[in-house]
């Protein structure tokens, strides 16, 4: 299985992202997501897609913040990041 995510192309750092309310805001998403350096204020979580075109999108566009959903972050990066492919390798262990 693959994944694909975000970097800075400078310094290879992975991408995260935060996850924040609109406090039900109308005419925008309920909750908006934004790229951030993946250890930047305790922002662990990696972003994570499982479609390659999607990560090319959100490296090169910004999504104003009411329309911000996870497949389609508010991006501040524009021009320094790049795609990473990550492989999962499903194991079965034995009881």
């Amino acid at each position: 299985m693959k994944f694909y995510g975000l970097r800075l192309k400078k310094t290879r750092e992975l991408m995260g992202f935060s996850a924040c309310s609109n406090d039900n805001g109308e005419e925008c998403v309920d909750v908006r997501y934004s790229l951030k350096r993946i250890f930047d204020k305790n922002e662990e979580i990696p972003w994570l897609v499982s479609d390659k075109e999607i990560a090319e999108k959100a490296a090169i566009n910004n999504t104003e913040w009411f329309a911000a959903e996870y497949k389609t972050p508010e991006n501040d990066f524009i021009g320094k990041l790049e795609v990473v492919e990550f492989s999962l390798d499903e194991t079965r262990l034995s009881d």
